[in-house]
């Protein structure tokens, strides 16, 4: 995640810099056309812009936190068989 201005308006933004998550998740971009904008870096594109489809990223998210979910509970389990193990041989 990033702040940014466009150049043609002083709000702050944060989001994604479309040109990162292309390299990691190219079907979460989307290139629209854009007659302004000038080719500026490897990759771009004159008169098209990248765009963030941050729908397709929140599902990303969703199934990787599941997964992290998920992990945790399996680690937790295993802690919890350590623990068991370690209370029986504190009793003996």
């Amino acid at each position: 995640p990033v702040s940014y201005r466009w150049k043609n308006d002083n709000k702050l933004q944060l989001g994604l810099i479309a040109q990162e998550v292309k390299e990691i998740c190219s079907e979460s971009i989307n290139i629209v056309e854009n007659e302004n904008l000038k080719v500026e870096e490897d990759g771009d594109i004159e008169g098209f812009q990248y765009t963030v489809d941050y729908n397709c990223i929140n599902m990303m998210n969703i199934v990787a936190i599941k997964k992290l979910i998920e992990k945790n509970k399996q680690l937790e389990d295993r802690l919890k068989i350590v623990e068991d193990f370690i209370n029986t041989l504190e009793i003996i």
